[in-house]
């Protein structure tokens, strides 16, 4: 997350230049309101889509995992009964990674128009951290890409659980 950091910094800085000349108005003057108003449409499309991707999380998670509860109800599993459900299975958690992933990425851009404007209105010299963990627990789960890599590692789990079982059922 650090070189990612970076970059959105990077990207944002580059943005700044921009919107600085979009946000004068014809007396010179700063145009606070536009600034705001920005702000405030970036900061709802960023909470928007984390909402997306935890909304699309609680359908696909549990229709991803029942698939493992059906397959352990079968008094015989055949391989050919095994393979629907994994692919069926692998399908919703690939689908929930998919969208997570492009979300982000959508949270991403939000993220350096509201630090460009931060830049413009705070100044270049104001760093502001991503996310300030209170305690070391905290601190562990909240490390950077946390949220990525267990939304990765929810899917890799599901992919290997089912070449697993397919494993034992040949």
């Amino acid at each position: 997350m650090a070189k990612n950091a970076n970059i959105l910094e990077k990207e944002a800085i580059e943005l700044e230049t921009k919107l600085k000349k979009a946000a004068v108005k014809e007396d010179g003057s700063r145009d606070d309101e536009l600034l705001k108003f920005l702000y405030d449409n970036y900061h709802k499309r960023f909470l928007q889509d984390n909402k997306q991707i935890w909304d699309n999380g609680k359908l696909m998670i549990p229709f991803s995992l029942s698939a493992f509860g059906f397959y352990a109800t079968l008094k015989c599993p055949n391989l050919e009964s095994v393979i629907v459900l994994a692919l069926a299975s692998i399908a919703l958690a690939f689908v929930w990674l998919s969208n997570a992933e492009n979300h982000r990425a959508f949270q991403n851009k939000s993220f350096v128009w509201m630090r460009a404007i931060e830049i413009i209105l705070l100044g270049p010299d104001v760093k502001t951290p991503f996310k300030i963990p209170d305690d070391w627990f905290n601190k562990q789960l909240s490390r950077p890409a946390a949220v990525n890599m267990t939304i990765r590692g929810f899917f890799f789990a599901v992919l290997i659980g089912w070449l697993l079982i397919i494993y034992y059922n040949i």
